[in-house]
């Protein structure tokens, strides 16, 4: 059975950058700037470095 994918899923996997992609991008960031900008390129955290939730919360 297949499993429908979510939008956010979708548009993560669709515009996600390969770790290749990404270690070249590390490359040319400054050191002191890698920490937060590695995991934003995953879409794992913001630039300030919190983690990025699941989905846009409901405001109902």
């Amino acid at each position: 059975m297949m499993q429908r994918a979510t939008r956010d899923h979708v548009l993560r996997t669709q515009l996600a950058l390969s770790e290749d992609e990404i270690a070249d991008y590390l490359e040319r960031c400054p050191t002191e700037h890698r920490w937060a900008f590695g995991p934003y390129l995953r879409g794992e955290r913001d630039l300030a470095g919190d983690a990025i939730g699941e989905g846009v919360d409901s405001c109902a």
